[in-house]
């Protein structure tokens, strides 16, 4: 190679480590501000007393008030502050997600290795359900939902979940799909282990490390 073509390299080289430490830079001051943003909506949901200034279910004052220095987002159709709702809202707002979040990652996480690992027509009914549910439009469903169900944070948790592990089983199924032929997967079945010990062990790990790269 000419010296030309050697010093071209080292640029390259150079400029590709440069865009590295940038991105690495920007992930960790986003990984940081969105660490800061939950501790904050965290301490908020614990402590609502201390920050919200009246009582959620009282009526402080006329309704539909305009904000100003005692009621800072203004008040409702009753006369509760607005501000107080939103303040006491968190931590209801926080429990459906953690709820919602782990168990969408269960259910999804149990049908996308199901269906991925297992040939038989098992598999091929959970992937047409999973089909099923993505084709329905989202916030038609959760309106049509709710109006059945009722409003209550019981049902708001349920309809969440129904409408959210499919997405995840199809992920996690895609990824065990890549990996069911590989030589360790051949070699654990071979060697006389059960299905649950590749299932559970590395492939149930490589679809999440997968996914955690591409992002």
């Amino acid at each position: 190679m000419s010296q030309k073509g050697i010093g071209e390299a080292k640029i390259l080289e150079n400029h590709s480590i440069t865009n590295l430490r940038l991105t690495s830079r920007l992930y960790r001051w986003v990984g940081a501000s969105g660490g800061i943003i939950l501790l904050a909506l965290v301490l908020v949901a614990l402590f609502p007393s201390l920050i919200a200034p009246y009582d959620p279910t009282e009526s402080v004052s006329r309704p539909f008030q305009s904000p100003d220095k005692d009621h800072l987002l203004g008040t409702n159709d009753i006369g509760q502050d607005l501000f107080s709702e939103l303040v006491w809202s968190t931590r209801i707002s926080l429990a459906t997600g953690v709820i919602v979040g782990l168990t969408a990652v269960g259910i999804g996480s149990i049908v996308g290795l199901s269906a991925g690992y297992y040939d038989n027509l098992g598999s091929t009914a959970l992937m047409r359900l999973v089909d099923r549910t993505l084709a329905l439009p989202f916030l038609p469903l959760v309106i049509l939902l709710s109006a059945y169900l009722g409003a209550s944070s019981s049902n708001v948790i349920i309809i969440l979940i129904l409408v959210s592990w499919a997405a995840l089983a199809r992920l996690i199924r895609s990824r065990v799909l890549e990996t069911v032929n590989q030589p360790y997967v051949e070699s654990a079945v071979a060697s006389g282990g059960s299905d649950n010990r590749p299932v559970f062990s590395r492939e149930f790990k490589d679809p999440w490390l997968a996914g955690a790269h591409d992002q």
